[in-house]
């Protein structure tokens, strides 16, 4: 026989607001639940009561099914409760919404951006009614821009809204803006002599005052005098709502209009879209009266906007919510309030780690984005497929594997032969050594990417070819003046390079998290070029080796007399002294080494070297002297952020010279 006793199946369709309904669906009153007495058959009143969980504090509301949540989350058109008990007429009924905001049927307060826009935010759906949106229901969205046309019977809103006009100056708000309970619209309203008149025109019934329930919008049916409940002569009444204005009190914050405050009360103001505030935006309640005086709202003579996103390396949509721009608009020009801004990295970039999360925004009254919009950095150091082991002897590099490795080509007798190499490091610059730039002039230099063959006439489908805007060579380097201390140099191109699977950049150790570990002796990098080979010829294809560090020590040690000057704390030398390295022509390309989360990193770029006795060529039987690229992060980020700045603000000046159509930014 069974211990337990049998439940009765009762399934009425839903029990009423005051009451709780068990889980099999019979009725008891509200004040049972959770009472310690199981007053549901099956117990289902006493669960998730949190009898043995600490009680919620002042700044929450304890739901019935047990949990607490911040009272912010209450009433919001969210259900944050289990039971949601957080989103009831109950608990919601007595919420005064402010004037930005939207009151849904029963009680809760959601933004006025949530009317009409074709989703449920109240639970009650009553932000998507029909008498509420009759005209966005529609499918163009063309037509949907159009003012309303009010029938004689109709009142039409400074929004453009139509109500029926027995609704106006009745003490509610029924236009979206409120226009309909503006004092503009009703202070020459006269009311009948069996009616109350709100104080600024609205009639409500003389039987609805001093309720303790506002009819009024202003709140002046509950004025404390009116009720005969005077304040002392010090406090303050917080003053009626208007259309156009909204203020928030700091000590009083679920204060409603007409409430009486402590002196030195502090009110702050703001306007709704397309009004600007006249006066001060912090007003003090001091011995009696609301000091300076309280500000107002007239409209602006511009409308409010954001700025436009200009970031190319993002995908960005945007869509007007509400008003006469409601749909797509462009997101590189400037959008008015209310419009959502969804976007994310463009292909080859990745979030900036402070922004990860920051995949929308939303333009806001005061022509502000609600939160920073997303930030992207490339992706670097990516190599296009795996690596080869430890490789000795140099060897044909396949096509695309090393993609920031770039080709300078100069101009001579009318013909652009290569010149030097250089890493590539974002969109708009490139890495290489000073002594390859050293009186050159940007007009007479060109720079391949995507390159497998070294004749400049040989290209493949996805090379790209950059002209050089501006050489910035480091203001150390004095070319052999100075030994080639400071061999390094950063080119700007004219414009910049769009990232494909052949086409990325290397990364900089900017944090110097591996500089100590990658350039330590017997350690190995890979360097690549187009250099001369064994032939003493420049090879025809792209080549790769790797080369092992030999410690300062060393280098001076086993490096020609002459040459052990070109070795300092700026420097490291490279190279296994067996015929295998880095000759003419491989200047300005980089060692690069592989960090233990698959990237790599540029230490060094190619310097000088020793040349064979009798030839301008190197002696691959000595070490190779590179440039110490973390010596230099500093400047090199000063020098690419300003580079990258110029050329936004060059972008912004061409767009702004050649409008744009598109309606998403990439």
């Amino acid at each position: 026989m069974s211990m337990f006793k049998q439940i009765p199946t009762i399934m009425p369709s839903r029990c009423p607001e005051t009451a709780f309904q068990c889980q099999y669906g019979a009725c008891i009153k509200k004040h049972h639940k959770c009472d310690g007495n199981h007053d549901c058959a099956d117990g289902s009143d006493e669960n998730h009561c949190g009898h043995e969980e600490k009680s919620c504090n002042v700044t929450e509301f304890r739901c019935d099914s047990g949990e607490c949540i911040e009272q912010r989350r209450l009433c919001d058109g969210q259900l944050d409760c289990a039971d949601s008990s957080d989103e009831t007429a109950v608990v919601c009924s007595d919420i005064l919404c402010p004037s930005n905001s939207f009151q849904c049927r029963y009680g809760a307060c959601v933004s006025k951006l949530a009317m009409c826009n074709g989703k449920r935010d109240c639970r009650d759906n009553s932000d998507e009614t029909n008498i509420l949106c009759p005209k966005a229901k529609c499918e163009n969205k063309t037509s949907c821009q159009k003012k309303q046309q009010c029938s004689l019977e109709e009142h039409q809103c400074q929004s453009g809204d139509c109500i029926s006009r027995h609704l106006l100056c009745d003490g509610h708000s029924h236009c979206s803006d409120g226009s309909d309970e503006s004092t503009a619209e009703c202070s020459n309203n006269e009311c009948p002599p069996a009616m109350f008149r709100c104080h600024y025109g609205g009639c409500i019934a003389r039987n609805l005052t001093c309720t303790e329930t506002a009819e009024c919008v202003d709140w002046s049916d509950e004025d404390p005098e009116l009720c005969g409940k005077p304040h002392p002569s010090t406090s303050c009444r917080l003053p009626a709502l208007t259309p156009h204005a909204r203020y928030e009190a700091t000590r009083c914050i679920n204060c409603k209009p007409g409430a009486v405050v402590a002196e030195y009360e502090e009110l702050t103001f703001t306007c709704d879209v397309g009004h600007k505030l006249q006066g001060v935006d912090t007003v003090y309640c001091h011995k009696g009266a609301w000091v300076p005086r309280l500000p107002t709202c007239s409209p602006a003579k511009d409308d409010v906007t954001c700025s436009p996103i200009t970031s190319k390396r993002i995908i960005a949509t945007c869509e007007s919510l509400y008003g006469n721009h409601r749909g797509w608009v462009p997101c590189d020009n400037p959008v008015p309030v209310g419009t959502v801004a969804r976007y994310q990295c463009r292909q080859y970039y990745e979030p900036n780690e402070e922004h990860m999360d920051n995949t929308e925004s939303i333009c806001t009254r005061d022509g502000t984005w609600s939160q920073p919009i997303l930030e992207c950095k490339p992706e670097c150091g990516r190599a296009g497929q795996e690596v080869t082991p430890l490789v000795v002897n140099g060897q044909e590099a396949q096509y695309g594997i090393w993609p920031w490795q770039t080709g300078l080509y100069v101009l001579q007798a009318g013909n652009w032969s290569f010149w030097c190499g250089g890493s590539l490091v974002n969109e708009y610059a490139v890495v290489t050594a000073a002594h390859c730039v050293w009186k050159v002039t940007p007009e007479s230099l060109k720079v391949a990417f995507g390159k497998f063959y070294r004749d400049f006439e040989k290209v493949q489908e996805l090379t790209q070819i950059r002209n050089i805007k501006e050489i910035i060579m480091q203001p150390a380097y004095q070319d052999q003046g100075g030994n080639y201390g400071s061999d390094l140099a950063v080119l700007a191109l004219s414009s910049p390079v769009e990232f494909t699977t052949v086409v990325r950049p290397i990364c900089i150790d900017w944090k110097l998290e591996h500089m100590n570990t990658d350039i330590v002796e017997n350690n190995t990098g890979v360097v690549v070029g187009w250099g001369v080979n064994e032939n003493d010829t420049f090879s025809d294809t792209l080549r790769m080796t790797r080369l092992q560090i030999a410690g300062d020590e060393r280098c001076i040690q086993e490096q020609p007399r002459d040459f052990k000057k070109y070795v300092t704390y700026t420097t490291f030398c490279a190279g296994f002294r067996n015929g295998t390295g880095v000759c003419n022509g491989d200047s300005g390309g980089g060692l690069v080494f592989q960090a233990p989360d698959k990237t790599w990193n540029l230490q060094g770029v190619v310097s000088v070297s020793p040349r064979r006795r009798g030839t301008s060529f190197c002696d691959p039987t000595y070490y190779t002297v590179f440039t110490k690229v973390g010596i230099y992060v500093k400047w090199l980020d000063s020098t690419l952020n300003s580079i990258m700045t110029r050329q936004q603000q060059d972008q912004k000046l061409d767009d702004d010279l050649m409008p744009s159509t598109r309606f998403s930014l990439y």
